[in-house]
């Protein structure tokens, strides 16, 4: 089974960093700590079963995961690896990234 690498844009750091620091003020560490559990196993998944996750109505070129009811992440497949695009907060602006 094929394992592809994911790359990272600095778009989705930046869009991640936002969303850790929101978790953190408005919730709580644990709250904090659950998101990025559930963004790694996401990771994984991705990595090993790039095509888990549908392709976005919106953006051709990319496929919309859902990582909680209030995250979804946006990636495109190349040959050789993955790139995540962005991490969007559906409750920054719900009908951004749709």
């Amino acid at each position: 089974m094929k394992v592809y690498p994911i790359f990272v844009s600095e778009r989705a750091e930046q869009n991640l960093e936002k969303i850790l620091l929101y978790l953190e003020e408005k919730w709580s560490e644990s709250v904090k700590k659950a998101f990025l559990e559930e963004l790694n196993f996401n990771f994984e998944r991705i990595s090993l079963m790039p095509f888990v996750f549908p392709k976005s109505e919106k953006f051709e070129n990319l496929r919309k995961g859902l990582i909680t009811k209030h995250a979804n992440i946006f990636y495109q497949v190349f040959d050789d690896y993955i790139d995540i695009v962005t991490i969007h907060d559906t409750r920054q602006n719900p009908d951004f990234l749709r």
